[in-house]
């Protein structure tokens, strides 16, 4: 008990003073983990959560809400972000908790396993699906702010493009041969199977995941002197004009993005009858330019402003949502391709900017505040949109529009919003936040 007892003080809570071999380990242990994590994730959303749900007859709605929960689980991270604020170590409840909430999704596929009546499916899959997301919104603020300790301001741009292209790489492969499996499973009438299979690789992801984890050493933290009651914190949060601009852009983008976003895998499956491979092959299309792209977007936020990648990545993302208000069964091998490779250069720039943006203006000490504030922001705008989409796709499934003799549908006129929504992110960007910047460039080169 002793030994155990030691090792888990050596490994998971003592701080240690970092060498430069320590930082640069830490970084390429950060990339392995993300490529873990990230993968095991992808597998439990999108078309995969929504094939899924449908599998258990679920409405089109009801699906969207449940897709939407990672991004409702968000508001916790204000909890997350109190909690980690004056800790000096993270990584023993970090890892701790992430091993529990990763099993936990790795489970999901076997629900059918556990439960016979599709009442009780449907309930687990929600209930499990919502603590597991809960749980690592929770834990975001602290994984940010201890990645954040060991990647210098200086090599952000360039070290975040690099894990963006390792681990979307990884992670299409991954997506395009477990959906070739589903596939197959399902043409012959053993989906569930296939659902069994794809848990079983979410599982093994989530167990690499915890290693990699545990293995990135954690800097020494100063204690903090002086704690400031809840209350206190966010009244002096609110008040900050710089954060009040950047919660205003969160919540129009995550409004925007929500509206319109998780309802695209539905569309492909539901409406058009695309297979579950067609699905990925368009995720691979766009996780591909977004690869491609990273590199020329984290050496375009080194010569100019990242706001300025920012405005650019969100009026790219609205015109990529918003052609899909002319995808239909007839244009749809056409626009679908189109926009999805438009998608990927956008979220080229989204990935790696909008995850510096919620620290760039924010004080060290404030760090964790700052990302689970922000976050909790997000979450409530962006489930707000899904209720919202969701309610009009559900009871308005009767709306035929006919444009000269062009058919428009409830679920056409959710993408033309929300890309409209985007497109202006792009503009709001552009007049309130690269401001902000260029005055926080002007003071730090005084």
């Amino acid at each position: 008990m002793k030994k155990i007892k030691g090792w888990i003080k050596d490994v998971y809570q003592t701080p240690v003073h970092l060498t430069g071999d320590d930082y640069k380990s830490g970084q390429n242990f950060i990339i392995l983990e993300c490529i873990c994590g990230t993968s095991m994730m992808r597998l439990s959303q999108g078309a995969f959560i929504a094939g899924f749900a449908k599998m258990l007859g679920m409405s089109q709605g009801l699906i969207g809400i449940i897709s939407a929960i990672p991004m409702l689980a968000n508001v916790i991270q204000l909890i997350g972000g109190m909690y980690f604020k004056n800790m000096t170590q993270y990584k023993l409840p970090i890892t701790f908790m992430s091993f529990i909430i990763r099993s936990m999704i790795g489970t999901i596929y076997f629900i059918p396993l556990l439960f016979v009546k599709s009442t009780h499916q449907a309930i687990a899959l929600i209930l499990l699906y919502a603590i597991a997301n809960f749980g690592i919104a929770f834990l975001n603020p602290g994984i940010v702010n201890w990645i954040m300790d060991l990647v210098p301001q200086s090599i952000r741009g360039e070290f975040f493009a690099r894990r963006e292209m390792f681990t979307m790489i990884i992670a299409a492969i991954g997506e395009l041969v477990l959906a070739q499996m589903l596939d197959i499973f399902k043409f012959r009438g053993v989906e569930r199977l296939g659902f069994s299979i794809l848990s079983t690789i979410v599982m093994i992801w989530a167990f690499m995941s915890i290693y990699n984890l545990s293995k990135i050493k954690e800097p020494i933290r100063p204690k903090k002197t002086k704690k400031l009651k809840a209350k206190q914190e966010l009244g002096r949060l609110f008040r900050d004009e710089n954060f009040k601009k950047l919660g205003i852009l969160y919540a129009i983008w995550n409004f925007a993005l929500y509206t319109g976003m998780l309802y695209i895998a539905i569309y492909m499956i539901s409406n058009l009858q695309m297979s579950y491979l067609y699905a990925m092959i368009m995720s691979m299309l766009t996780l591909g330019f977004r690869v491609l792209s990273v590199r020329l977007w984290g050496k375009f936020v080194e010569a100019h402003m990242w706001s300025r990648a920012i405005e650019i990545g969100a009026i790219l993302l609205g015109l990529s949502t918003g052609m899909l208000f002319f995808a239909n069964s007839t244009t749809a091998l056409f626009i679908l391709p189109i926009s999805h490779i438009l998608s990927g250069i956008a979220w080229g720039s989204i990935g790696i900017t909008f995850f510096n943006l919620q620290v760039m203006f924010a004080p060290d000490e404030e760090r964790t505040l700052y990302i689970g504030t922000l976050a909790s922001i997000s979450g409530v705008f962006g489930f707000i949109a899904t209720l919202g989409s969701g309610f009009f796709i559900d009871n308005f499934s009767n709306i035929h529009i006919n444009i000269f003799n062009f058919p428009v549908s409830n679920i056409q006129i959710v993408f033309l919003v929300s890309g409209t929504l985007l497109a202006l992110c792009g503009v709001y960007v552009k007049n309130i936040i690269a401001p902000m910047e260029r005055k926080r460039l002007t003071i730090s080169n005084n």
